[in-house]
């Protein structure tokens, strides 16, 4: 039962993660506050011109947006396009961040410092973004291959369809499918990176190859564990979707209240990051039989990973 072994050993990873779990919120919080400030500034003289927006804090109010964007719109729309190269970074600074992460576990057993976490950062930034960009490409070319031939299958099936439904059906069959593929390349991406760093390489290419070998060897693995990992992030949420709905902000008390909550959602994103990333990483190492050592260079050992006819056969234990 090594993908159970995997979700409880990552759960334990990530209760013994509490100083890497605030770091990242700290540095997510910088980053933040980086765009809110001068926003909260612009926002706060602006409302002053349309006292209209106040009514968009206990609901959507189509005509008080509209008045807001006569009145503030030049004044706010410079913030749309930092906010796009601010998206942009978003992804790379995370992707610096979780060669720390994947180095901290791997390698030092959770013996958490400031100097170690950014030498992971550090050490693996270039061939994770090489592994990242690749990964977005195939993203791209999954959804291309799946939408365009179904958005023309759905314009010919119009004509000749009975009732709507049939179209819906169709649709969701096609993004039910498409989503299957993203999570496939996510894995492989996530793995890919691990491998990285369990073999101490550069070699982003490689380390997808193998990852996406590991991921079909032991694909009901791979699978159940993901799926297990996926039942607290869901429940959560579930519960802070029901919360946001529940809550209006009305006065400064309920603002302290939404506010904490989000900030509680923000923290908790990242420590279940943490538990994926310990859930993979123990899966990978105890399924190859890899043991961790912080100062031997090893080798690339691609043959490992060769499927012979023997190992197809799927044993349910094996889950």
């Amino acid at each position: 039962m090594t993908a159970i072994k995997s979700y409880f050993n990552g759960l334990k990873i990530a209760l013994n993660s509490k100083r890497m779990t605030l770091l990242l919120y700290v540095l997510l919080l910088i980053f933040s506050f980086t765009v809110l400030i001068p926003f909260f500034g612009v926002l706060k003289k602006e409302i002053g011109y349309s006292m209209s927006v106040y009514s968009l804090l206990k609901d959507f109010d189509y005509t008080a947006y509209t008045d807001f964007l006569q009145h503030s719109g030049k004044a706010i729309k410079p913030f749309v396009s930092i906010g796009i190269w601010l998206s942009v970074f978003y992804v790379f600074f995370g992707v610096f961040l979780s060669g720390g992460i994947i180095h901290t576990i791997y390698n030092k057993e959770n013996k958490f410092s400031l100097k170690e976490f950014f030498s992971g950062c550090g050490n693996y930034i270039l061939p994770f973004l090489r592994i990242t960009l690749f990964s977005f490409f195939l993203q791209l070319i999954a959804a291309m291959l799946i939408y365009i031939p179904l958005m023309a299958y759905l314009d010919s099936l119009r004509e000749t369809a009975e009732s709507e439904i049939a179209l819906v059906y169709t649709f969701s069959g096609g993004a039910a499918l498409h989503l299957v593929l993203a999570v496939i390349i996510m894995l492989i991406t996530d793995y890919a990176k691990i491998l990285l760093v369990v073999n101490e390489s550069r070699k982003a290419f490689v380390s997808l190859w193998l990852s996406f070998k590991f991921l079909f060897r032991y694909f009901f693995r791979v699978i159940f564990l993901y799926l297990l990992l996926l039942i607290f992030p869901v429940l959560f949420l579930i519960g802070y979707f029901y919360f946001s709905e529940s809550y209006s902000v009305v006065s400064k008390s309920t603002f302290l209240i939404v506010t904490g909550a989000q900030q509680l959602f923000i923290l908790f994103r990242i420590w279940f990051k943490i538990w994926f990333t310990g859930g993979e990483i123990f899966l990978l190492t105890e399924t190859l039989g890899i043991e961790k050592q912080t100062e031997t260079n090893e080798e690339w050992d691609v043959h490992a990973l060769e499927i012979t006819e023997e190992e197809i056969e799927i044993d349910p234990d094996e889950l």
